[in-house]
């Protein structure tokens, strides 16, 4: 299994018999596609939640916080990305090195095409419409046309790329890798690496602050969070976490990183740099994301087979949904404005 690198240490219809019957069974199963799309239609927000260990995708409705379906994929699904343009989510399944997708119209798997020999991260540009995917063990990130999928541009970066992040202006793509403790920056109209910024040991999920143009990296094994100034690409800080931190997403002033080890998610003061609160969530917390809307962050527990859900005003877990086996969801879970 490609990396949860960490958790591999702790974890390793009859047939109708008669006109009648068949109606019968026709209804039934009519009824059941009708539940889904009527759900989806009232849905202003679908979480898309990767499951490795089942080789699933969990969809959360986000209104009712209920999983309104369960969406097989290929092997190890790890990393999600989303577009509402397109109406489909992404899936990196790197068990059989691949891209899935989702469409988000009842729910249908789509296209895979093979990608590399890790695909992890991946994340969307919809301006380009392009894919661009992580491979951890070629170091390399690749660019993949949506329509139809297909490689189309690699570039070499550091050692075991982990994290990718789009800058808010859409011209640079960033990545974090791993084993070098460095963030590479590319520039995407040359689809060459421009700058690399050094981090402390083993970055992995990386996210950018809007607001200060500062991206945030989780550094593994350093049990901290570096925060470099794009301007210039220099570290401003390193704020101290729990134990193991793994990713990042922004809501409101603050940053939350989700900590493997701890069970908890640090939550950082973006003016201040410096953790304000940790809030328990479940066991070994990996993937984490923001609402649209800004009022909740949803994490995903890889042990526990669940997803926390944080008020971001109260900082406080509000609930927690089941899923299937390992949920990560690593990336962008959420597509808001599903068609029927």
């Amino acid at each position: 299994m490609l990396p949860n690198v960490q958790a591999t240490t702790k974890k390793t219809a009859s047939r109708a018999l008669c006109s009648r019957g068949f109606f019968i069974i026709f209804l039934a199963l009519t009824g059941i596609q009708l539940s889904v799309a009527a759900q989806i239609a009232h849905a202003t927000t679908l979480a898309f939640i990767t499951n490795q260990q089942a080789d699933s995708v969990s969809v959360i409705n986000t209104e009712s916080r209920a999983v309104i379906g369960n969406v097989t994929v290929g092997s190890e699904p790890a990393g999600i990305t989303t577009s509402a343009k397109f109406q489909r989510a992404w899936i990196s399944t790197p068990g059989d090195s691949s891209i899935s997708e989702i469409h988000c119209q009842g729910l249908q798997a789509g296209d895979s095409i093979v990608a590399g020999e890790g695909p992890l991260a991946i994340t969307v540009d919809e301006q380009r419409e392009l894919l661009y995917v992580a491979d951890w063990y070629q170091h390399i990130v690749m660019a993949i046309t949506i329509e139809p999928l297909k490689v189309v541009q690699r570039v070499a970066v550091g050692n075991s790329p982990s994290g990718l992040a789009l800058s808010p202006d859409n011209s640079r793509l960033y990545v974090s890798n791993r084993d070098d403790n460095t963030i590479s920056e590319i520039e995407l109209d040359t689809f060459k690496v421009k700058r690399t910024a050094p981090t402390q040991s083993r970055p992995f999920g990386i996210a950018i602050d809007k607001a200060h143009n500062r991206l945030y990296s989780a550094n593994v094994t350093a049990n901290s969070v570096s925060v470099i100034d794009l301007q210039t690409m220099q570290a401003i800080a390193d704020i101290d976490v729990g134990d193991r931190p793994y990713d990042v997403s922004f809501a409101d002033k603050f940053a939350f990183v989700t900590n493997q080890y701890d069970n908890t998610v640090s939550v950082i003061d973006t003016v201040k740099l410096e953790v304000v609160t940790e809030i328990d969530v479940g066991d070994y917390p990996e993937g984490i994301d923001t609402h649209p809307d800004q009022s909740q962050v949803y994490v995903a527990n890889w042990f526990d087979n669940t997803v926390s859900i944080i008020d971001v005003q109260t900082l406080q877990v509000v609930d927690t949904i089941d899923t299937e086996d390992g949920s990560r969801a690593y990336g962008e879970m959420f597509l808001t404005g599903c068609d029927e």
